[in-house]
């Protein structure tokens, strides 16, 4: 029988460790930030957007996935990768600006945002300085995590779940529903690390990809069900709505399982700005790893400085357009312009096939 299984390779993950980054990198930003970078109020039309969502993310990994098929990956070029390099570093920087601001307004409000920044910060440079192979590691543990956590979400809420909340079914307008529509589309970078990833695959990324998005967008849906489900039209009136459902979850004098859910965010988060930033620090094609991690991780630091100090609280709206912008540059156009005009790399062909 012919054996389908690779043998480990030194530098590499395997495809599970690779479902296990995309699946929690996917879920931080919904699950966490789900109040903060969508429109309108969180109600039952808000599943038709999800739902919607997923469909458009399908569409919109196309141009990377034939990329990684065809060996025309625009970060082969030496121009155009240190540029991903740059938006790997925004988005590190505002995972860490938004969850410094979560910790500072409901963690602990004496201490300022700021302060967990730096804190991340120095814990996610560690992480990249040790390369993917421990970061694949801790993935697997955090998904573990996060799978126990929505069994608890579930288990405790459904005696709090009434289908009367789902109505009225619309309280949003067509024109937000679409709208939300295309930001939960485009507040994800998995297209883009996927690229940066895909030389770090010991097997096939695609299949493992398309897994883990499916995955991540059933639960979402579910967890977001259960969400306006428990608390209907309150849900608007939280600026964490997941985090109330859980500090709501209750089990005889156990009443504090809302630390479940925070002990996932900080994990998320630190895994998620840690496998960005090393992608960022495998853009620069000179110097040492270590090097090079300490320069992203200088760069991600100067990043949330500018966002926490001095955009504050202008950065929910700002962010709103402009990862929608740059969703289409880094995920859409370059992968499709790299497609029509980049030469295929048969030096990659040939390698992967010995």
């Amino acid at each position: 029988m012919e054996n389908n299984i690779l043998p480990a390779k030194r530098g590499k993950i395997p495809p599970y460790q690779l479902f296990c980054i995309l699946f929690v990198s996917r879920l931080v930003v919904t699950l966490t930030y789900i109040q903060s970078i969508i429109n309108g109020k969180p109600a039952a039309d808000l599943l038709i957007s999800i739902a919607a969502s997923y469909l458009a993310s399908v569409i919109m990994s196309m141009p990377v996935i034939l990329c990684i098929k065809k060996y025309k990956n625009p970060l082969k070029n030496k121009w155009i990768a240190p540029i991903f390099g740059a938006y790997f570093i925004y988005l590190a920087s505002l995972s860490v600006s938004r969850f410094s601001y979560f910790a500072s307004s409901r963690l602990h409000p004496q201490s300022k945002a700021l302060f967990f920044a730096v804190l991340i910060l120095i814990a996610v440079c560690y992480a990249v300085s040790m390369g993917v192979e421990g970061l694949g590691r801790f993935s697997v543990f955090n998904a573990i995590l996060l799978v126990f956590a929505i069994i608890i979400a579930v288990a405790f809420n459904v005696k709090n779940f009434s289908t009367i909340n789902f109505f009225p079914s619309y309280l949003n307008s067509h024109q937000t529903i679409i709208s939300n529509v295309f930001i939960l589309s485009a507040n994800t970078v998995e297209p883009a690390v996927v690229l940066a990833l895909s030389d770090k695959i010991n097997g096939k990324a695609e299949k493992t990809y398309f897994a883990a998005l499916s995955t991540s967008y059933l639960t979402i849906f579910v967890l977001m069900g259960l969400c306006v489900g428990v608390m209907g039209a309150s849900a608007s009136l939280q600026s964490f709505p997941i985090f109330t459902l859980f500090q709501m979850a209750s089990l005889g004098g156990m009443s504090r399982l809302d630390i479940v859910h925070t002990a996932f965010w900080i994990f998320g988060v630190f895994l998620k700005c840690s496998v960005l930033l090393y992608c960022a620090s495998i853009m620069l094609k000179k110097y040492s790893h270590k090097t090079k991690s300490a320069a992203v991780c200088g760069l991600s630091g100067i990043a949330c400085l500018l966002m926490t100090g001095y955009v504050g609280a202008m950065m929910t709206d700002l962010t709103k357009t402009v990862n929608i912008i740059l969703a289409l540059i880094f995920c859409i156009i370059i992968p499709i312009l790299s497609l029509i005009f980049m030469k295929k790399q048969k030096g990659e062909e040939l390698l992967e096939k010995f």
